[in-house]
């Protein structure tokens, strides 16, 4: 997959790997993540059309992919996709041409949605900290999809109903301001910042486990988070789902 080329600092045009298909929620996951805190930037295509504005590509500049990029091979990639969110049937034929075993179900849509939303919506510095919150928060993500969130008014943390309009919606609002206290939190550590430790045991090991890294060091990212999340009032531990 892409992340082995970008370790090895090659272009993804370079990179000799086959696509290797993916079959479970866990796995895409692990890849995205992966895929997004090597490439360290988004992937971009400037339009001519609106000559100071980029939008996200599933294929953008430098060769590089997005969060959803990553998981379609290049053969079954189709420039028609581009404009389009991960839930338009084009994109998900493409994920599920690429990933033949991978159950596409309402909860997969879901994590698509939501890894798109990381890349598109969260700065590159603050991915790696969002990700272990939407790790550790993924069983409310997934009951809260885009459908109850209008719903579910026990969890709505104080927040303006609207602002669960949207699967990700509300994850920009706390969980990047959270993101971005713990990246800095962590860079100021004296030890080795988790981020560093990640990217090292990364280098040595392209086959890490993100979520084993997570849990791993569970304690710590939570040391990090707990007073970035506390003023929203959802410091709590829920049951892990991966």
């Amino acid at each position: 997959m892409e992340v082995y080329g970008l370790l090895a600092n090659q272009s993804t045009t370079e990179v000799k790997n086959q696509y290797i298909p993916l079959k479970s929620f866990e796995e895409i996951f692990d890849a995205i993540i992966k895929h997004l805190v090597v490439q360290n930037e988004r992937s971009e295509s400037f339009s001519e059309e609106y000559v100071d504005n980029n939008s996200c590509s599933y294929r953008g500049e430098n060769n590089y992919k997005c969060a959803i990029g990553c998981i379609i091979n290049d053969k079954f990639y189709d420039e028609v996709i581009e404009g389009s969110t991960a839930d338009v049937d084009e994109v998900i034929l493409a994920i599920q041409n690429s990933n033949p075993d991978l159950d596409i179900n309402g909860d997969m849509q879901t994590l698509f949605m939501l890894m798109q939303n990381l890349h598109d919506k969260i700065k590159p510095d603050f991915w790696f900290y969002v990700a272990f919150l939407y790790y550790r928060d993924m069983n409310f993500i997934l009951q809260c999809n885009t459908v109850r969130f209008i719903e579910n008014t026990k969890h709505s943390f104080g927040f303006p109903m609207h602002s669960y309009s949207v699967t990700g919606t509300a994850t920009n609002t706390i969980y990047e301001d959270a993101a971005y206290k713990m990246h800095y939190q962590d860079m100021r550590n004296k030890e080795s910042s988790l981020k560093e430790l990640f990217m090292t045991q990364l280098q040595a090991n392209p086959s890490i486990s993100v979520r084993e890294f997570f849990k791993e060091h569970r304690d710590r990212m939570n040391k990090l988070a707990e007073k970035s999340l506390h003023y929203f009032n959802i410091w709590y531990t829920p049951t892990l789902p991966m």
